[in-house]
């Protein structure tokens, strides 16, 4: 009497990021910043609120070099090459994310970013900011009466909080409107196959179960789950939970699923097509153990 048995490799949801993300049309950094134009509430960033019809430099902090720049409604935001965001001008609805909402700065500040964050693009909105970081997260502060800043709130933010993003993408572009924001992802795939070595096995020979997980980015992440189907004249026994490595499965017996991480970051779930595993004969009595 022949048993069929099809096992399938998971790798199951766990909410995890994906590959870094670079801003657009990197530039080298620069150790000028320039403004012009309106500047009753200090968006200039020249110290005074004196408007302008030509460019004139923004006092910036002593060595600091910029790699992007933006203008909002009535602020200005730079990311410097550490990777860090500063602004200046209206900061109402703390849009300049420096934990305060003093209404007006006259020289650029500091915004302050959840610890290890590295921005790579700014876009400032109206009364509100967004920031792309290097691992593809979304940063939002300022005016959140829309819910422009995506944190599933309508609270206003004086610092940073994080945009909820669907599961594994990874943001390269953002842009920030009025009370809307719109922004560019990337979402990596993932494709699972399984073998069985042998696929014709004896009563009580163990059968290596071998998957492959090829991902566009990043390294395999999640949990695997073996899960048996039986055949439908094949009464199921109670299944006992098993302490065994789980790329080995002992053929004729239920297997317990079986959980087992697999480190990595940035690559989605995917799952295998069923693999076949035909046993000679059914064990002999006694049973295998």
């Amino acid at each position: 009497m022949a048993v069929v048995m099809a096992v399938t490799f998971v790798v199951a949801d766990q909410a995890v990021r994906p590959s870094a993300a670079a801003a657009p049309n990197p530039v080298a950094p620069a150790n000028l910043a320039l403004a012009t134009g309106y500047n009753f509430n200090g968006q200039l960033g020249d110290g005074t609120t004196t408007t302008r019809n030509i460019p004139g430099p923004v006092v910036l902090p002593e060595g600091v070099t910029l790699t992007n720049i933006d203008a909002g409604h009535h602020h200005n935001l730079a990311v410097t090459s550490g990777g860090q965001v500063l602004g200046w001008g209206q900061n109402a609805y703390g849009e300049l994310g420096n934990g305060s909402t003093s209404g007006i700065v006259h020289i650029p500040v500091q915004a302050a970013l959840p610890s290890g964050a590295t921005v790579t693009q700014v876009s400032g909105g109206y009364h509100y900011s967004l920031a792309v970081t290097s691992d593809g997260r979304v940063l939002a502060w300022g005016q959140n009466t829309q819910g422009q800043l995506g944190d599933g709130t309508t609270t206003h933010r004086d610092t940073p909080v994080e945009v909820i993003l669907p599961d594994y993408v990874t943001v390269t572009q953002i842009t920030a409107g009025r009370y809307h924001s719109a922004m560019l992802a990337d979402q990596p795939t993932s494709s699972t196959s399984l073998t069985a070595d042998p696929t014709h096995a004896a009563p009580c020979q163990e059968v290596t179960l071998t998957a492959t997980v090829t991902c566009s980015e990043g390294d395999p992440s999640g949990t695997r789950h073996l899960l048996e189907r039986r055949p439908a004249d094949r009464r199921r026994r109670p299944r006992r939970e098993r302490h065994r490595d789980p790329d080995h499965h002992r053929p004729g017996r239920g297997p317990a699923p079986h959980h087992r991480p697999l480190r990595g970051r940035h690559c989605p779930p995917s799952t295998s097509g069923p693999v076949t595993v035909t046993i000679a004969a059914e064990p002999p009595t006694p049973a295998c153990t």
